[in-house]
């Protein structure tokens, strides 16, 4: 169920009653909450890749996936900022790019460039949302859309459901 403008409101209301002790607290504070908000990721990991599986209608793994390869790209960025000792600002929402170089192998990468996009509905944490190309290569790669057949990985998560 989608939200509405209630929980929209809610939701703006509960970020501007935290922000004022958010932001006075001290950087150890915050990192405890940050490093307590791992721990539980951590003992709730299959809790949480079967609720993403069930609302996203990714598999299971992906899900898992996508919990395990975020916490250790987080904390590999993280680790060279500290050994450098500098500070990290990372974008949780930013999203994956594709660039197509014009001397690329054109079906390998719209193989994996359309895998990216539409593999599990699109939702895994890899998908090319956005990406650059020569105009030669973006036509190519643009040809493929309508040999894709709808089905193929609604069966996948059909059959992952079931593995459950």
């Amino acid at each position: 169920m989608l939200g509405g403008a209630l929980d929209v409101d809610t939701a703006v209301q509960a970020a501007t009653a935290a922000f004022e002790s958010w932001s006075e607290s001290s950087l150890t504070q915050r990192t405890q909450v940050m490093f307590a908000f791992r721990r539980l990721l951590v003992e709730h990991e299959e809790e949480l890749a079967r609720i993403i599986s069930a609302e996203h209608g990714k598999t299971v793994d992906d899900a898992r996936g996508e919990i395990v390869r975020g916490r250790e790209v987080v904390e590999f960025t993280c680790s060279l900022g500290a050994s450098a000792g500098k500070r990290v600002q990372a974008l949780g929402g930013a999203k994956n790019h594709a660039v197509v170089l014009p001397d690329a192998d054109l079906e390998f990468a719209a193989n994996h460039i359309t895998a990216g996009a539409y593999g599990s509905a699109g939702e895994r944490c890899m998908a090319v949302p956005r990406g650059s190309a020569s105009p030669a290569s973006a036509f190519a790669a643009a040809t493929r859309g309508p040999s894709l057949r709808w089905g193929s990985t609604a069966r996948v998560c059909r059959a992952s459901a079931r593995r459950g």
